[in-house]
């Protein structure tokens, strides 16, 4: 079964997203009320977060660290499934609670030690950035901080929230393979009862509970059937598995596209508002737009690339003032589309510059944006040509 990256968790983690097991095949239609799993807790992401920023400092606070590593911490000091293992590591390393008698009873593969060794020694590399941020800010740092910038502890998140959500799959499978009409479903925009990025009972079952809420049908995103009973197939746990992660993956596109298409209407929006606002900067802001959405679309930009881009031209349509800011995030997009998207970025952040000033900066941005743009056309073309020769001969 494919697993879930560290790309998949601030989607995941925005999607507001529980799964329900039921045996009530009607809660599809008619909503119900029970509980669920939070799967937009990520198995505890924000207080892995929070623990190894705290393990950094330099006087680590023992009684903040000890309420978490409760949290997911089992009665029985032999058994460790719940437990996120970096909090366990560093529990023990602070001499928090009895994680070091814990750790000892753990008997982990050669190899499994050994990659996870190598791991830490990345993830304390990026623990100046946490200790830095939260020293500055007095909070913990946000998960789209960790996925853009320490992509060794992002990397630690996915295989934690991985090995919870297959184990918490395992267990609900030998509770109820012999079970005829189960359905999983998939439960959202529920904000008004439910939040399902919090939830209670972590260190009894993995991914936790959200707890007992009522829910209506419009609330169910998707229904999962759990195809169980005494006729089962052979392999119709892994099936299930693998129909859970593609149903996750589509509501997560889902989402991401909604997201997309919104702030497109947001830019089409306030750039009509706009009127005093020059044509050929519209105009430039209309065509980087299109080129996200078809870069997007050829997987040559992520959700998330795509999203932050058309976030930033919805913020500089308002405040033209960002455009060095916006000129210098162009630099991360020089390889992609062979130049052509941070060019685009560099012709709006040359109208913006006019928009704001009278001085000839933004002239020299905008001829520079515009030579490139035309010789990177130009190229295309004569690829083009050479790929007809060729075909024809």
């Amino acid at each position: 079964m494919p697993l879930f990256t560290s790309q998949d968790l601030v989607p995941l983690a925005k999607s507001n997203l529980g799964l329900r097991l039921t045996g009530n095949t009607n809660e599809a239609k008619s909503g119900g009320f029970g509980d669920a799993i939070p799967l937009s807790h990520l198995g505890g992401a924000k207080d892995i977060i929070e623990f190894v920023t705290l393990s950094f400092l330099p006087e680590p606070p023992k009684d903040q660290m000890e309420a978490i590593y409760n949290r997911y911490k089992k009665i029985d000091i032999h058994s460790n499934d719940c437990m996120p293992r970096l909090i366990l590591h560093y529990a023990a390393k602070n001499n928090i609670g009895d994680a070091k008698e814990r750790l000892s009873y753990q008997k982990d593969d050669v190899m499994t030690a050994f990659y996870f060794k190598l791991e830490l020694m990345s993830i304390e590399s990026e623990a100046k950035k946490l200790v830095s941020f939260y020293t500055s800010t007095s909070t913990t740092a946000p998960l789209e901080l960790i996925t853009s910038q320490c992509p060794y502890l992002a990397q630690e998140l996915a295989h934690n929230f991985n090995e919870k959500f297959l184990l918490r799959l395992k267990i609900n499978w030998d509770a109820y393979a012999t079970s005829d009409d189960m359905d999983y479903l998939f439960l959202s925009d529920n904000l008004q009862i439910r939040n399902y990025d919090e939830g209670y009972d972590f260190n009894n079952y993995p991914l936790g509970k959200v707890g007992r809420h009522q829910f209506d049908a419009a609330n169910v995103v998707e229904q999962v059937m759990f195809l169980g009973g005494e006729n089962r197939t052979p392999d119709a746990e892994k099936n299930l598995e693998q129909r859970i992660f593609n149903s996750i993956k589509s509501i997560m596109r889902n989402n991401l596209y909604q997201s997309l298409r919104q702030l497109h209407q947001n830019i089409e929006t306030k750039l009509s508002q706009h009127l005093d606002y020059p044509i050929d900067f519209k105009k430039a802001c209309n065509e980087m737009i299109a080129l996200v959405a078809k870069l997007q679309e050829n997987e040559q930009l992520s959700f998330e690339e795509s999203i932050d881009l058309m976030k930033r031209t919805e913020s500089l349509i308002d405040n033209p003032a960002e455009y060095k800011t916006f000129l210098t995030a162009a630099k991360n997009y020089r390889m992609v589309s062979g130049g052509k998207l941070s060019a685009y970025m560099m012709l709006i952040a040359g109208w913006a510059a006019k928009i704001m000033t009278i001085n000839c900066i933004g002239d020299a941005w905008i001829k520079l944006a515009t030579e490139k743009l035309e010789l990177i056309s130009t190229s295309q073309e004569l690829a083009n040509v050479i790929q007809s020769y060729s075909t024809s001969l």
